[in-house]
């Protein structure tokens, strides 16, 4: 027995056989791995190489395309080269592929150019050598014994080099023929002839031509590997196709993806797989991916999951960043709030607008967006912090803060602060970026504002809050109520920071008051506990009176009118002149109220009637003051219940309002008056001088967005369209009617165009940072707890803007992961 060998040499051999396989040619250097030999010739087992011809590491093209920094250098290279034989006469010319005086290499790309292009065969004149010997057309074909013509259709002919060459051995011979001479050119014309029968007859010219046929039929290993892998990227396109859906379908409807265990055994597997084994039933091509084995690659992985939201979230965000890039201008509305983990989530909303195009190239809309580009977690809370981190934003997704027109966020001192604010930063960097604090949140500190410096309003509401909260604690009293209830409403609980709560408190008081009261007097007498029955009669005795039922009326009318202005305020495509114009509405009906006192006190006495409270105000103990000398007899306190309801409740409420929309609009209103000389309305009222000065002030104000020619492109406007312009109701409205009403003209008034554009960007509310966080609560809830930033801001873009979800094209995305993936097979 020979002596087993040590680690060392062990080692040694290792290597050894390295670098052996490492100067084998490659899987795709193969053309037939044997070749059978006919009855006349031995049997020979032999591979079929490419002939790599005389290397020259300096000048061979491909040692030059090893030395290049990657691959794409070398497929520039090369196709730049194959972009020059294709415009010659002959593309197929060995002549080509010689760089400088050597054959290069020949890729499997261009040996099936010139399979697929044909020999080159010229038909002469050929040129002639010293002696006066050439090239003849009639060596391209062999004429037998009986006159039988026949095609040597492996001879070549190049007029560059002036020689002849076999085509088959220059693509497919051996390295180690003899005969080279065919494969660099022959131009022996004194021994054509033989030179041409005798190889045609040697054996390695035959294997030549017969791994031309083999490549010419498809029939080479690269090309089965090739159509395996088309195979399967073509099964994997379908898969992925049918995966994308169904995590589209999830995504935009806040479905959650994950189970509890996600394999086929158990039960809690999670929608995402339930889905796919549901399609699976009626589907072959999902049901083959189920039947496979355990282990195998299905795309159906968490990982997976996690890769093509990132996908499809990217491609959405891609899309809409695109938009804003082609905008004119545009805003800026952020707002942040914290999440189910604690962590304060900054959400990013874009405000543009652009014109939609039909398929002509046609306008057809214009339309204003608010378009939400993702979650980020706050890095700090000062407004240094946030500027910084706001910069950033902008310069990873690639948007010019020169556009920057405007700045929308809510009351919150960083965000607008005068000074040091994030809005007063953001304007040291960009003055042309107004800054619009929030109109809904406005609105809503509006009637905050009236409660609380009303005593009697304030304790109102906080006895509301305490009957929701007697129900609501009891699941006997709430079933109770329920039962008695004639309608079908429940009590609601109030939101002092959610806008329509207060209400929708008073909407459902209203319904149920009758009910709540005979409930609340039916437990006063029959309730369990003592303590039961005397938060019972407490609240029956403060709800039965017509001082509350007076209060109910009066905040249900305030509500009812500011209602209306809030819902609509919240839209997404609203201008500042629309909500000035119901801002001043609500305004001009809070002013109205105040000189209804009458009305509104003989409405509630005529409820309190149909709802058995007696209609009188109840009195008030006259206290004893200590009068002074100086003291007038006018400064007694009031001791009418009706005088004092009158002028400390109703009065106040309503003053506290008016005067608290005057101030708190004041800066809306300011925008306003220096857009006022494009609004239609003041265009058919104003006088041409009036125009000239509110549009010099305009231009004054955006100098770099607008000329002085806007004062002669208004007034000509007007001349031209007077009776048009006295429809339009607003500033899109007479965007609309210049660029796709008359969009033939729309280019004689740019300015015009560009100052309409200019005012529609220019955001109003924070709504859709708000309904944004609606979003982040259904996704993020307290079982997804632990999701990763990446797929919450990718689940929220899909989810938010589900409508440009649906209409991207994932070809590339399935093209993509499928080639991907079939790679991976090989």
């Amino acid at each position: 027995m020979s002596k087993p060998m040590s680690g060392a040499q062990k080692r040694k051999k290792k290597i050894e056989q390295k670098l052996k396989d490492a100067k084998l040619p490659k899987l795709d250097s193969f053309l037939k791995n044997t070749v059978e030999s006919t009855s006349e010739n031995p049997t020979i087992t032999t591979s079929v190489f490419e002939i790599p011809h005389e290397n020259s590491e300096k000048n061979n093209v491909i040692d030059i395309c090893q030395n290049m920094n990657n691959t794409d250098d070398c497929d520039i290279l090369l196709s730049k080269n194959m972009t020059i034989i294709c415009t010659k006469q002959y593309p197929t010319d060995i002549a080509n592929y010689i760089q400088n005086s050597v054959l290069r290499h020949l890729s499997v790309e261009d040996k099936q150019f010139i399979v697929e292009h044909g020999p080159c065969r010229p038909s002469g004149p050929f040129s002639r050598n010293a002696v006066g010997r050439c090239f003849d057309e009639s060596f391209y074909y062999t004429v037998s014994k009986a006159g039988l013509r026949i095609s040597r259709s492996w001879l070549c002919y190049s007029p560059e080099l002036h020689k002849c060459y076999c085509q088959p051995c220059w693509l497919f011979g051996d390295n180690n023929i003899k005969h080279q001479e065919w494969i660099r050119g022959f131009n022996d014309w004194a021994h054509t002839s033989r030179g041409i029968e005798r190889h045609e007859k040697s054996i390695p010219h035959k294997m030549a031509c017969m791994a031309f046929y083999s490549f010419q039929n498809h029939n080479t290993v690269n090309e089965n590997q090739e159509k395996q892998i088309r195979d399967e990227a073509n099964y994997w396109k379908l898969v992925l196709d049918r995966i994308i859906a169904t995590t589209l379908t999830l995504a935009t409807e806040d479905i959650p993806f994950r189970g509890h265990r996600e394999n086929n055994e158990t039960e809690s597997k999670g929608k995402f797989l339930a889905i796919i084994e549901l399609l699976g039933k009626y589907d072959p091509v999902l049901t083959e991916l189920l039947q496979r084995p355990k282990g195998t690659i299905k795309y159906l992985s968490p990982a997976i999951q996690n890769e093509i939201i990132t996908a499809l979230g990217d491609k959405v965000k891609y899309d809409i960043l695109l938009e804003i890039r082609k905008a004119p201008f545009f805003s800026y509305i952020s707002d942040s709030t914290q999440d189910i983990s604690k962590i304060d989530q900054q959400s990013h909303i874009f405000r543009y607008v652009n014109v939609m195009y039909d398929k002509e190239n046609k306008p057809v809309d214009i339309v204003i967006h608010e378009s939400f580009i993702g979650f980020e977690i706050m890095e700090g809370q000062t407004s240094s912090e946030m500027e910084q981190q706001l910069y950033n934003n902008f310069e990873k997704n690639k948007i010019d803060i020169k556009k920057l027109r405007g700045i929308g966020f809510d009351g919150a001192a960083n965000m607008s602060g005068v000074y040091s604010g994030l809005q007063a930063r953001i304007k040291h960097t960009q003055p042309l970026a107004l800054y619009v604090h929030c109109a809904a949140h406005n609105l809503n500190l509006v009637i905050n504002d009236s409660v609380k410096n009303i005593t009697e309003i304030q304790n109102f509401y906080e006895k509301l809050e305490c009957l929701y909260s007697y129900f609501a604690n009891s699941i006997k009293r709430w079933a109770h109520l329920k039962s008695v209830s004639s309608v079908s409403v429940s009590l609601k609980r109030l939101c002092t920071t959610r806008w329509s709560s207060r209400n929708d408190c008073l909407k459902a008081l209203s319904l149920l008051y009758v009910d709540i009261l005979k409930l609340l007097a039916y437990i006063s007498l029959m309730g369990r506990n003592k303590d039961e029955k005397s938060k019972a009669s407490g609240l029956q005795n403060y709800f039965q009176k017509f001082d509350v039922i007076l209060i109910i009326v009066i905040e249900s009318k305030i509500l009812n009118s500011l209602q209306i202005v809030s819902l609509l305020l919240q839209k997404s495509d609203i201008d500042l002149l629309k909500a000035f114009e119901l801002l001043q509405t609500a305004l001009n009906k809070i002013k109205e109220m105040r000189n209804k006192f009458e009305e509104v006190f003989e409405e509630a006495k005529q409820i309190a009637i149909s709802w058995g409270v007696e209609p009188t105000f109840t009195k008030i103990r006259k206290t004893k003051t200590t009068k002074f000398f100086d003291e007038l007899s006018n400064d007694e306190r009031l001791h009418d219940a009706e005088q004092y309801f009158k002028t400390q409740i109703y009065y106040r409420t309503l003053d506290i309002i008016i005067k608290q929309l005057e101030h708190r609009f004041n800066g809306m209103n300011q925008v306003i008056k220096l857009f006022s000389s494009i609004l239609p309305i003041n265009i058919c009222s104003m006088n041409e001088n009036e125009l000239k000065h509110l549009t010099t002030s305009l231009v004054n104000n955006y100098e770099h967005d607008l000329t002085i020619d806007l004062v002669n492109q208004i007034i000509q406007f007007k001349r031209s369209f007077e009776n048009q312009i006295s429809k339009l109701n607003s500033v899109h409205d007479l965007a609309k009617f210049i660029i796709v009403d008359n969009y033939l003209i729309a280019a004689s008034f740019p300015d015009l165009c560009t100052a309409c554009f200019l005012f529609l960007t220019i955001p109003v509310t924070v709504a859709t940072a708000e309904r944004s966080f609606s979003k982040l609560k259904i996704i993020k809830n307290y079982l997804r707890s632990t999701m990763s930033q990446i797929r919450l801001s990718s689940l929220a873009i899909i989810s938010i803007e589900k409508k440009i979800a649906k209409e991207i094209n994932t070809s590339d995305i399935i093209s993509t992961l499928a080639n991907k993936k079939s790679r991976r097979m090989f």
